[in-house]
């Protein structure tokens, strides 16, 4: 059995609710673990329904057979840098950053323990070294952390916005600004909750800047800079400005694309990050190219125009 361990941050959350959104696991599945007895509050037996209050430990026991599959794994991946503190890796498009739903394999963080021995546990078993994500879809370069002592300075990094990201979207339409910032707020869209939309009031703080990189027949290459780190935060501010991004079938579907080519998966992908060094602080850079997938349908553009 692996036991793993939570603190409570915020008041008012509904314990099945809780576990749902740091693990990744799905509402009856996690039900059905507090419903054995393998969920206890501050050591005490819970419901699915109790309210959390902040300080709370949440322990929750795995059964055997989700531990079972969930192992390290051959898949190919790009690995930028590496010392004994962090590593710098490339996500590739089509493979979820770690565990989601009931799914345990196929993931980066399947990779990650296959690929790199020692890896941080902070953030639970089923995400070893994980300190931040990128959708599905999404390919480039993430932060590794492999120890506790890297993954507690780049958690830190994020919180005060001290990690500097650059992302490449192939957007549709003409932008006509080359330059901007889009300063609105994101919430849990009510219509979908598998969706976020943007909102005047009630939201998070969502900020991107943006800067275009090259123009095309009906389409524009963006370098987007998100200062905030929210959930879908480019979709959904670039579909909020009335330019979705090609390829993403969940925002902006009612923005028509004249590509001749089918973009195989949403065009956006991790550019670069910047971080201080965990240990050293030294200031670090990392880049990386956007795969053939990318740059094949920038390149049926660029032949179009």
């Amino acid at each position: 059995m692996e036991v793993i361990e939570f603190r409570v941050l915020r008041k008012n959350r509904r314990l099945d609710l809780f576990l749902v959104e740091v693990m990744d696991l799905s509402r009856s599945y996690v039900q059905k673990i507090i419903e054995s007895g393998g969920v206890l509050v501050d050591g005490m037996d819970s419901r699915a329904s109790m309210s959390l209050e902040p300080g709370e430990l949440v322990e929750v026991t795995l059964p055997e057979d989700v531990m079972s599959d969930f192992i390290p794994e051959d898949i190919p991946i790009e690995i930028l840098y590496q010392d004994k503190d962090i590593a710098v890796v490339v996500k590739p498009p089509g493979i979820s950053t770690h565990p989601a739903g009931n799914s345990l394999n196929g993931t980066l963080a399947n990779a990650l323990m296959y690929h790199i021995k020692d890896l941080s546990a902070i953030n639970g078993v089923f995400r070893p070294g994980i300190v931040h994500r990128l959708d599905k879809g999404t390919s480039g370069v993430m932060l590794v952390a492999k120890s506790d002592v890297a993954h507690h300075s780049l958690s830190a990094q994020f919180a005060a916005r001290q990690i500097h990201k650059e992302y490449l979207a192939l957007c549709k339409g003409n932008f006509l600004d080359s330059v901007g910032i889009i300063d609105v707020a994101i919430t849990r869209c009510r219509k979908d909750r598998m969706k976020m939309e943007a909102c005047f009031s009630g939201g998070k703080e969502a900020v991107t800047e943006f800067r275009v990189r090259e123009r095309y027949a009906g389409h524009t290459l963006v370098l987007c800079s998100p200062r905030t780190g929210r959930t879908h935060q480019i979709r959904v501010h670039m579909d909020y400005i009335g330019h979705p991004l090609v390829g993403d079938h969940l925002y902006g579907t009612r923005v028509a694309s004249s590509l001749n080519v089918q973009a195989p998966r949403m065009m956006l992908h991790a550019w670069a990050i910047e971080c201080n060094h965990p240990v050293s602080g030294e200031r670090l850079r990392f880049e990386s190219l956007p795969p053939s997938d990318f740059s094949d349908v920038i390149a049926s553009l660029g032949e179009q125009s």
